[in-house]
């Protein structure tokens, strides 16, 4: 349980992190959390970069690459993605919901590729700052989105959801229309438009 705390700080974290910054982000003891990274890092789950901080691992790429191509929905997704020509100007991303972030799948660029790291396979962004979670959200009953959701929602931008309240109000508008809209709240400059995928059932 401890090990995935780590390797999820790690995942969350925009730069490679000290052993101190970890213990206190997990409110670990720094000698029971270096023999975790210690064994993570001779798995290689996790680096140590030359300045003593660490960064996740090779090896996660390798796991993460071997869910990817036994997922049928990434195949799909990768077989008629080059097929919409409306949108080959764009940049498309496919996601999943874990709780309360959007797991990117995988990803087309479009004639203009979007470089940020955040839409990469395997990236998580937190569901109510993009249009992907916003959209799978709008599928889910109220009650649902405030068990997952509570307190301060995290903000990516100022134009970022900050409640639960504003939060269902924005799945019921997405439901509504049938697609929701990132209005540059993953980030500054950057408009999104998600939908759901849904089977023969609707």
């Amino acid at each position: 349980h401890r090990a995935v705390q780590v390797l999820d700080l790690l995942a969350a974290s925009v730069e490679p992190m000290t052993l101190t910054e970890m213990a206190r982000e997990l409110d670990l003891p720094k000698s029971s959390l270096l023999a975790i990274c210690t064994t993570l890092t001779e798995l290689q789950m996790m680096q140590r970069i030359p300045d003593g901080r660490y960064d996740l691992g090779i090896h996660l790429v390798d796991l993460g690459n071997a869910y990817v191509s036994g997922t049928d929905l990434v195949k799909a997704f990768t077989s008629v993605s080059p097929q919409v020509t409306l949108l080959a100007d764009e940049t498309l991303v496919l996601s999943v919901l874990d709780d309360t972030h959007a797991v990117f799948l995988a990803r087309r660029h479009g004639i203009h590729p979007v470089g940020f790291s955040w839409s990469q396979a395997g990236a998580r962004s937190p569901a109510n700052c993009t249009a992907t979670g916003k959209a799978q959200l709008s599928m889910m009953p109220e009650a649902e989105i405030r068990r997952r959701f509570t307190g301060t929602l995290h903000m990516r931008t100022p134009n970022s959801i900050g409640d639960v309240d504003e939060l269902v109000r924005e799945s019921k508008r997405t439901r509504a229309r049938g697609y929701a809209f990132d209005d540059e709240e993953s980030r500054v400059g950057l408009v999104c438009i998600g939908c759901p995928v849904l089977d023969a059932s609707g």
